[in-house]
């Protein structure tokens, strides 16, 4: 058989101390309900910490977004969030029925799809299709509550929800220049014949071991310009993360809403959901709150995209992260891109330089 690039990279690979690469996709899917997360009297995690926790509640033991990576840790974070300007929360991560929910258990009511992934990582595509109408939740719930172990699982597609084609096809691609400098592009298919809003928010954080380490260092994000933030963390080193033409650029903490979980005020505004109640529900003080150009320690920022994507059309947006900062960050998240996506498609299935055909 051919030794290819991507034969190359294993090879490579295995020479190291530990034969994984840095970067991957190593967040979880779901990290809510699990018995990692469990501190319950009796072991029941699914009350414990439900779905509808996700969002404004931190994880001790790790953490889950949707198409997301992070470093070999789990440290630092990257995944895609989206609003359809009609649901009551962000599409952060897959929704789910919990155990005693779904009449066959525990059950993912989602369409996604893996489409691509090499061993190195260097190359990844995954599709998720998100509904144009709000999604079924609640629905989803009640009828699978109906069920008997004997019936059918009620699916989302029993919803109609993707009747008539009224949805988005989200497809998230990463493509690597080497092992720490990762392009990540975010292209939107509106499926439906008419126009329909759309919000994506690429999202970086940090994953929340100081609540719960001694003397722990606590990491950064800081705005650089309005195309680059950087990242430092004391194992991690600074990263430079690169975004073009975003309509906002929020921060907030990754840290616990106590007044929604426990009924006690939290220390600071910039909880864990900050951002579904500044672009769902549009709280007043938001925009001073959450938009800020300022150098701030920060523990999750997006940048946002909003537009309309015309019927049957497509929108795109484009990404990099990089351990180094370049000589121009615009130029990194434009030109380079399309290029270092060609190549690495190609590459990963070819013969290097100098190998036999």
């Amino acid at each position: 058989m051919d030794m290819t690039t991507e034969h190359q990279r294993l090879i490579d690979n295995a020479k190291k101390p530990i034969p994984l690469v840095q970067w991957g996709p190593y967040l979880s899917e779901r990290q809510w309900a699990t018995v990692r997360e469990d501190y319950s009297p009796d072991g029941d995690a699914w009350h414990y910490f439900p779905f509808d926790h996700a969002h404004c509640r931190v994880y001790k033991w790790g953490e889950d977004g949707l198409a997301g990576i992070s470093d070999l840790f789990q440290n630092l974070c990257f995944a895609v969030a989206l609003w359809n300007g009609r649901d009551p929360i962000l599409k952060e991560r897959l929704f789910g029925l919990g155990n005693f929910e779904g009449n066959h258990g525990e059950d993912v009511k989602e369409l996604y799809y893996y489409l691509d992934n090499i061993p190195t990582h260097t190359y990844m595509e995954y599709l998720y299709k998100y509904p144009q109408l709000e999604f079924p939740y609640e629905l989803l719930r009640e009828e699978n509550r109906k069920k008997t172990k004997l019936d059918p699982e009620y699916e989302i597609l029993d919803t109609g929800i993707f009747n008539n084609d009224q949805y988005f096809d989200v497809l998230i691609s990463y493509a690597k220049l080497d092992d720490e400098d990762i392009f990540i592009r975010i292209d939107i298919h509106n499926r439906y014949h008419e126009a329909a809003p759309i919000t994506v928010l690429p999202t970086l954080w940090f994953y929340n071991r100081w609540s719960y380490t001694e003397n722990f260092t606590r990491p950064s994000i800081t705005l650089l310009n309005k195309h680059c933030v950087q990242t430092t963390h004391h194992r991690l080193g600074n990263h430079y993360f690169y975004f073009l033409n975003a309509t906002d650029r929020l921060f907030t903490e990754n840290e616990t809403n106590n007044e929604r979980i426990h009924g006690k005020p939290s220390a600071s505004p910039y909880v864990k959901d900050a951002f579904h109640r500044y672009i769902v529900h549009g709280e007043p003080y938001s925009r001073s709150v959450f938009v800020s150009l300022s150098v701030k320690i920060t523990s999750g920022r997006p940048s946002q995209y909003s537009q309309r994507c015309p019927y049957f059309g497509s929108a795109s947006a484009t990404t990099a992260s990089s351990p180094a900062a370049r000589a121009s960050d615009a130029r990194t998240a434009s030109e380079d891109h399309d290029q270092v996506f060609l190549n690495q498609i190609v590459g990963s299935t070819s013969s290097p330089a100098g190998s036999d055909p």
